[in-house]
């Protein structure tokens, strides 16, 4: 039963959960916004999570070219020690779980995708601990065009250059040489079980640096984790990690005895004996001090009181590991009779038979006594009734020798009865001899019986003594292996963990570095371009002060609209708002794009009609005017003035372009210089009509000097003719007279009269 108990209890003590050391948590943002505007402002909250105390915070926060860090806001529970973009933050009141760290004001500056970024966060506790924190990102979208930069400031002097050295000239933990070196950043140092905290001794190399130290440097078993943190002057920060681990304390499997003194007893004491007999005692008890040769062990004594015949007293000796040693000391105590104890009923017993059978055997005599006193009196009267016979007798006259025979008959008898009462008390007293030597016997075989028990119960409690030993040794093994394994497990695990916060403190430091440099070019760049956009910009900067106040107001009423709006309408809200937003617009740009193909379908199908109808409409008029010309030219020809000259005040007279709008003569613009015609390069005919006589002018057919030339001559009747061009839109405007040689090459159809060869002879004389 004993085994199946104690191999529960180590089985169960592998499953006992045990709290690992170390430090973890994480960091989470909540912005007010992920979509602004140019110029806009973001909120986020930043909130932290661990599963230990925090005491002190450490982070990095930047942003990308589209916004910008504008202010950090900590919660009233955290000390800022220093500001942004270095944050460093100190704490009283340590909880476990959710916190606040505070609020990180954006601005966003462009268009685009912005990213605020918070690097190399560590957490660290009372007690030293360090959790090195992924690195967290939001990204914010900014739409709408990019603000014109602020005229950047006239250069102020420049500062002195500010150190960045943030390394470590020598570190000591605890006046221990842990080769220290200023380009390695972590150290391992072991220290023994008694060593309950650290001290941990730092010198900057450069001294305008500072140092901060852990606040508590007290220790743990198992692995300690410190973290010392340098500032160089310019802001750098650079960390050297110690790694202290606390050996745990062995426990002593040692359950032995130095010495066991006995008060008023000399006892030969040695350590590897178990078992002693001191034999009978005075008193009932013993006083009785072990001493231990492990201070740590413990000493249970059990039955050094109220001690019997042939008692035991357990001297029980557990050691710190839990193993368990026994001293027996065997002691006899010879008291009253109500001191005697239960294991010693059987011989009461046995000694009250004894004083029954004594008694019985002192009644026996005493009746036997009696019986004899009985025969006595009779032997007296029969010897008295024999002197009388023989008085009698002798009277009458007998012998003496009959008298004598009488005499020894009577001595005869006496003799026999006394015989026979010896006899009779010999046989008793054998019997109680043997009587007595039976219970002797009893008591003998009682004792070595009872001799035999102990010894059997010290041989089976020595064999169980051993039997246990061994498991607890066999036990004591297994949880050494299984301790060592899992020491080598922590030690394998510790490594790992140690290189995988090895590499990613070179990829932070790396990405730092990286950070940093390409904020240097970025700055850089940034400053270039203001600089070059200043001077493009300079002499356009007055004109546009207006326009930017009322873009600026402009923008600030839209923000504080949209601010109202965003406050009222949740994520969801706006994101299913612009959706349906975008649909809205893809869907009238669809109607739009459907409407504009309609329109223009309808304005071809309308042009086409009209196009035929002028088609139609012109030929009838080329028809009529045919017509017209040769009736009146052949009622006519004889009578028209070949020789005569047409002027140009007679061409101006009266102009009409067609089609849909009339030339409108301004006498007060008439004879000015800078009066243009503007007609349609698809204009292919024109009529001009004067009061007395009607010239058609063809531009492909003659020149600008052809235009003083007679061609027709018709009556004094005007006729007007005028055509709807195939163009949609004509500007005309009046010219003077000076200048229609010139423009008479736009789009004015000229047709011959009809004349004989020798008008044209005349005319080419002429």
């Amino acid at each position: 039963m004993k085994k199946k108990f104690l191999f529960v209890i180590v089985l169960l003590s592998f499953f006992i959960p045990v709290k690992t050391l170390g430090l973890s948590g994480d960091i989470s943002f909540s912005c007010n916004s992920t979509t602004v505007n140019v110029g806009d402002d973001v909120r986020c909250k930043i909130v932290g999570y661990s599963d230990g105390t925090v005491s002190e915070i450490f982070s990095n926060l930047t942003s990308d070219g589209n916004i910008i860090v504008t202010n950090f806001k900590a919660e009233r529970i955290w000390k800022i020690n220093s500001e942004w973009p270095n944050l460093s933050l100190t704490s009283s009141d340590k909880y476990p779980g959710n916190f606040e760290l505070g609020t990180v004001y954006l601005k966003a500056v462009a268009s685009g995708v912005g990213t605020f970024y918070m690097n190399g966060i560590t957490f660290t506790s009372d007690n030293g601990e360090v959790a090195v924190i992924p690195n967290k990102s939001v990204s914010i979208t900014v739409i709408g065009n990019t603000p014109d930069p602020t005229p950047t400031p006239d250069p102020t002097p420049v500062e002195p250059v500010k150190s960045s050295d943030a390394t470590l000239k020598s570190l000591i933990v605890n006046d221990i040489d842990i080769n220290f070196n200023p380009s390695i950043n972590e150290y391992n140092v072991e220290v023994s079980s008694n060593v309950s905290s650290v001290k941990i001794d730092a010198v900057a190399n450069d001294n305008k640096a500072t140092i901060k130290l852990p606040t508590n440097l007290s220790l743990v078993t198992g692995a300690n984790q410190f973290l010392i943190e340098v500032v160089a002057e310019d802001g750098t920060v650079l960390s050297y990690k110690v790694n202290v681990t606390r050996l745990e304390k062995l426990l002593s499997d040692n359950a032995l005895l130095s010495n066991i003194k006995i008060d008023g007893y000399n006892l030969n004491f040695s350590s590897d004996v178990f078992e002693y007999n001191i034999g009978t005692i005075k008193n009932n008890y013993l006083d009785i001090r072990a001493i231990t040769e492990d201070s740590s062990a413990t000493v249970v004594i059990t039955g050094n009181s109220n001690i019997g015949k042939d008692d035991s007293i357990i001297i029980k000796v557990t050691s710190e590991a839990g193993s368990v040693k026994k001293y027996i000391i065997y002691a006899s105590y010879v008291g009253e009779a109500s001191e005697v104890k239960s294991n010693d009923l059987l011989l009461t017993i046995v000694s009250g038979l004894f004083v029954f059978s004594s008694f019985l055997v002192l009644v026996l005599v005493i009746n036997r006594k009696r019986k004899n006193k009985k025969n006595v009196n009779s032997t007296v009267a029969g010897r008295a009734a024999i002197d009388a016979t023989l008085m009698k007798n002798s009277k009458k006259g007998a012998t003496v020798p009959l008298q004598l025979k009488i005499i020894e008959a009577v001595k005869q008898e006496e003799y026999e009865v006394k015989k026979a009462k010896e006899e009779k008390i010999k046989a008793d007293k054998k019997k109680i001899k043997e009587a007595m030597e039976k219970i002797k016997r009893e008591k003998a075989e009682q004792k070595r019986f009872e001799k035999e028990r102990l010894k059997r119960e010290r041989e089976e409690r020595k064999k169980e003594e051993k039997e246990k030993a061994l498991r607890e040794r066999e036990e004591r093994e297994k949880a050494r292996l299984l301790n060592e394994e899992k020491q080598k497990q922590e030690r394998e695990q510790a490594l790992k963990e140690k290189e995988e916060r090895e590499r990613q403190r070179r990829e932070l430091e790396e990405k730092i570095k990286a950070e940093k440099l390409a904020k240097i070019e970025q700055e850089k760049a940034e400053k270039e371009r203001l600089r070059l956009e200043k001077e493009a910009k300079l002499k356009e900067e007055k004109e546009r002060e207006e326009k930017i106040k009322v873009e600026k107001e402009k923008q600030r009423l839209e923000k504080i609209q949209k601010d109202k709006e965003r406050k009222e309408l949740e994520a969801k809200a706006r994101e299913e708002q612009e959706r349906q937003k975008k649909l809205a617009e893809e869907q009238a740009k669809a109607e739009k794009e459907r409407q504009r193909r309609e329109k223009e379908e309808q304005e071809k199908a309308a042009k086409e009609k009209e196009q035929k109808e002028k088609e139609i409409q012109e030929k009838e008029k080329i028809d009529l005017i045919k017509k017209q010309q040769e009736l009146e030219q052949a009622s006519k020809v004889d009578t028209a003035n070949t020789g005569d000259k047409i002027s140009s005040e007679d061409v101006l007279e009266t102009v009409k372009v067609t089609p849909k709008e009339e030339v409108v003569t301004d006498n007060n613009n008439a004879n000015t210089s800078d009066a243009k015609l503007d007609v349609s390069k698809e204009k292919t005919h024109t009529t001009v009509v004067t009061e007395k006589k009607q010239v058609e002018i063809d531009a492909k057919d003659i020149g600008a000097p052809e235009v003083s030339q007679v061609v027709n001559t018709v009556a004094a009747t005007p006729v007007v003719v005028e055509e709807e061009p195939e163009v949609l839109d004509m500007n005309v405007t009046v010219i003077s007279p000076e200048q229609v040689l010139s423009a008479v090459k736009v789009g004015v159809k000229k047709e011959e009269p009809k004349v004989d060869n020798k008008s044209k002879r005349k005319k080419g004389k002429r």
